[in-house]
């Protein structure tokens, strides 16, 4: 009977979560995840809410998931009109991390969860891949103070090329209840020694090469960073 009544409670905290947000609250999902109004402006979002009406929407949180979608549709254009590379991956990193975060307030499974991190984590990786110094970085795992399977593996690097071959993060072997909560980040490969390998090529490269390659790493910087202040606040 006791066993019944958790389980009672425990489908009435779901079904509260799965309806945390409505009209009359939108500007806080707005607030928890400003990624959508770096995408829409706040017009464009009120204009697809009342298209979403018309054709029949009931639940709101099923608009907020279409809001997503659309979002990482409309990131696809911006690529195409712009060809600003560095911003198209931000933009990804931040929705598919948003989108994650959004199904676990919702009391998605874990499966589910990770499955968003796990193309967050992948938009880092193609990021990483298009730096031209890739031969002399690598990948690291910066684990969530409570996974077990990534603080296992703390010290060990990884090869851009084959992370996820080498890498099972946000994957069934994850040991959050609530799903992953790690982030990864790039270092600079080093030699037995301890030094930091570098392109002996590299003072013959051009200076705006050099620059589109700082730029770059630091952006991989920087989503290594976010990430964790992202799991911070919503994990």
């Amino acid at each position: 009977m006791h066993f019944k009544k958790e389980l009672y409670f425990l489908y009435l905290k779901k079904v509260k979560m799965k309806y945390k947000y409505e009209i009359e609250n939108f500007d806080n999902f707005l607030t928890k995840y400003p990624i959508i109004l770096e995408i829409y402006s706040k017009d464009e979002v009120t204009g697809l809410y009342k298209d979403w009406r018309i054709n029949n929407g009931v639940f709101f949180h099923d608009f907020l998931w279409l809001l997503f979608n659309k979002a990482i549709l409309k990131n696809g254009d911006f690529y195409k009109e712009n060809g600003n590379e560095s911003l198209f991956h931000k933009n990804a990193f931040f929705l598919y991390n948003c989108m994650a975060h959004f199904r676990r307030e919702e009391g998605a499974s874990k499966e589910e969860i990770n499955k968003f991190h796990r193309l967050s984590h992948k938009i880092q990786i193609d990021e990483a891949k298009n730096e031209e110094r890739r031969t002399y970085l690598e990948m690291a795992l910066i684990p969530h103070p409570k996974c077990e399977y990534a603080n296992s593996l703390d010290k060990t690097r990884y090869s851009i090329d084959n992370f996820f071959d080498e890498c099972k993060i946000a994957s069934k072997l994850c040991t959050l209840k609530n799903g992953c909560g790690c982030s990864i980040t790039i270092v600079p490969m080093r030699d037995n020694k301890g030094r930091i390998i570098r392109d002996i090529d590299l003072s013959t490269k051009k200076t705006d090469g050099l620059k589109k390659q700082k730029g770059c790493f630091f952006y991989l910087l920087f989503f290594s960073f976010t990430i964790i202040i992202y799991s911070i606040l919503f994990y």
